[in-house]
């Protein structure tokens, strides 16, 4: 989660940017609100700590901030030093437009894996289906499917898959399906 907020290597997408420097500043500030109207009722103690909160508030937000646009601009192929371009007058509301609006790069750029690519492989894919059917009761349609994976990618998963046909085979036998 930190490193959501924090790290300045990989990609964000669009939707991610919109709502992580723009929503979460104004709930922050919502926040700021109240609070500096705590603050005000306990007194100049109150003040105080309120002025160190928001101030710390306000640089993680700021930090927060910057670290997502350079990874917003990592997902357009752009380097992270461009964030400097929201500094120039006019041009910055063409840049923020293009953060908000521009689609990223489709698959791996320099920057990292693209952020909308399925994490799951083909692999994964059918292990969760066999998954799915075996907790089901469908054992014979999950054995197929594990078999399926033991033949297919017999390196990286086939003797996850033995295992798994094996732990079927045993639960049909439990319920008197196939003979031992």
């Amino acid at each position: 989660m930190l490193k959501q907020f924090f790290s300045m290597t990989g990609r964000t997408n669009r939707a991610d940017y919109f709502w992580h420097c723009y929503a979460v500043p104004l709930i922050v500030s919502f926040f700021m609100v109240i609070g500096f109207g705590i603050a005000n009722l306990v007194g100049d103690v109150g003040r105080m700590v309120f002025s160190f909160v928001a101030f710390t508030s306000l640089v993680i937000v700021a930090w927060s901030d910057i670290a997502l646009t350079v990874r917003r601009l990592h997902d357009i192929d752009r380097p992270g030093w461009h964030c400097v371009l929201v500094l120039v007058p006019v041009f910055n509301i063409y840049f923020v437009l293009q953060l908000l609006l521009q689609k990223g790069s489709d698959g791996t750029n320099q920057y990292g894996e693209d952020p909308l690519s399925s994490e799951l492989d083909e692999a994964d894919i059918v292990s969760s289906a066999a998954t799915r059917l075996e907790l089901e009761g469908e054992w014979e349609k999950a054995i197929q499917l594990y078999t399926d994976l033991c033949q297919r990618w017999p390196e990286e998963h086939g003797e996850y898959a033995q295992n798994c046909i094996r732990r079927v085979q045993d639960k049909m036998t439990l319920a008197g399906i196939i003979s031992p």
